[in-house]
């Protein structure tokens, strides 16, 4: 008897143990673990702590001041509930952009429109004015422009949409889309155009120094010191249209490094009195008339025979002293290289180049022609010293 009610003692303790057990499994189980956020009957996230619901409170305070939202979307609701780890909300600085991409609350926004097309899904037009700003400053950062000046030829309308909140795009957002079809177009979308200043640092040339040798045969060089460049900074007011420099104009220049100059050595040795040849080939073809007597007169250089408009070139440096048409010779370049002597170039076609100008060896200053008194398509090359008509042919380099 008394062993029967030790054992009902028993079942009845082990019963309410296993109630209390019980009862605090499913209070642990039902314990709230984070905290519902939403936008009158809509949720937009689950947060763990105080902290993250008053990141999240910031956030929708700054989505319901961008729309103008109104009733039943104006009051953000927070509430304790249980829900499982997966729905919590993991980065919690990328929740803004979470809640325009998800969420399902209708608002109030803009359509931007540019020249009759629709462009991007705004807030409102001031965030239009966003995306120009920030569409122009992207532009005048591709050409380091500060900006003084800037606006579209476009024409800009805006129209009111009810979308869903997802379907709106940031300031940011929008005007990256935008330059990114411009890039495509072959006429961008939308034009700006801006004016401002920039400073760039520009190369400064070296000048070049004639240093004159008597070592050195007259038409000879060569460079003694190849020099260096400078540098400038040059400050500038200039027009762009999107990134595309149109207009510029140079405000001032500030030297940064001087340039260091190229010295040239140049002959003044005489070669005709040792007959040195130092005069190249003024142009290609065949010899046809040498130095000399011809047909009882004097023939005072050689030709060389080639088609109309063979290019001619300068036998050495120098500066053209003459031209234009001379008498029996035609179409006519006379170069002075100075020590008193001269090369004549005759019967030209077209002539390159005009009185005054200093040419290279080698630098093509006409063509070959039938100008003149002439038998038929021939440059007449002849050398002078002093006036006097000599032979060319020894001088010449083969």
């Amino acid at each position: 008897m008394e062993s029967a009610q030790k054992h009902r003692r028993f079942l009845s303790l082990l019963t309410i143990a296993a109630t209390i057990i019980v009862c605090i499994l499913f209070y642990y189980e039902m314990k709230p673990n984070a905290y519902e956020v939403s936008i009158g009957d809509n949720t937009v996230a689950f947060v763990k702590n105080n902290a993250d619901v008053e990141y999240v409170s910031k956030t929708l305070e700054q989505i319901i001041t961008r729309f103008g939202m109104k009733a039943p979307y104006n009051e953000i609701l927070i509430s304790k509930v249980k829900v499982d780890d997966d729905l919590l909300v993991k980065d919690i600085n990328n929740l803004g952009s979470s809640i325009l991409n998800g969420s399902d609350i209708e608002v109030n926004a803009v359509v931007m429109n540019i020249d009759g097309k629709d462009a991007a899904l705004l807030a409102n037009e001031k965030e239009g004015n966003q995306v120009l700003n920030l569409m122009s400053s992207f532009y005048a950062a591709k050409s380091n422009v500060k900006i003084k000046q800037s606006g579209t030829p476009n024409k800009i309308s805006y129209s009111e949409k009810k979308v869903l909140l997802s379907q709106v795009e940031e300031p940011k957002q929008a005007a990256e889309k935008l330059e990114k079809v411009n890039e495509k177009r072959k006429n961008p979308l939308i034009s700006f155009k801006i004016k401002g200043e920039t400073e760039v640092k520009e190369a400064i040339p070296p000048s070049t120094t004639i240093a004159w040798s008597d070592e050195l045969f007259l038409g000879d060089s060569k460079v003694k010191s190849n020099g260096k460049e400078g540098e400038k900074l040059v400050h500038k007011e200039v027009t762009l249209e999107n990134s595309k420099i149109v207009d510029s104009k140079v405000m001032s220049e500030q030297v940064l490094a001087k340039p260091t100059n190229v010295v040239v050595e140049k002959g003044t040795k005489n070669p005709i009195t040792g007959d040195i040849a130092f005069l190249s080939v003024p142009s290609r073809g065949t010899y046809t008339s040498s130095f000399g007597m011809r047909w009882g007169r004097m023939h005072n250089g050689i030709d060389i025979g080639a088609p109309i408009g063979t290019p001619i070139y300068a036998a050495l440096d120098g500066v053209v002293s003459f031209s234009g048409v001379e008498d029996g010779y035609g179409n006519m370049i006379k170069i002075d290289h100075g020590n008193g002597i001269e090369t004549f170039y005759g019967h030209c076609s077209v002539l390159n180049v005009s009185k005054g100008r200093e040419v290279k060896r080698g630098d093509k200053i006409a063509e070959v022609g039938n100008t003149g008194r002439s038998t038929g398509p021939h440059v007449h090359f002849e050398l002078r010293v002093n006036g006097v008509a000599k032979n060319p042919t020894q001088y010449l380099k083969q």
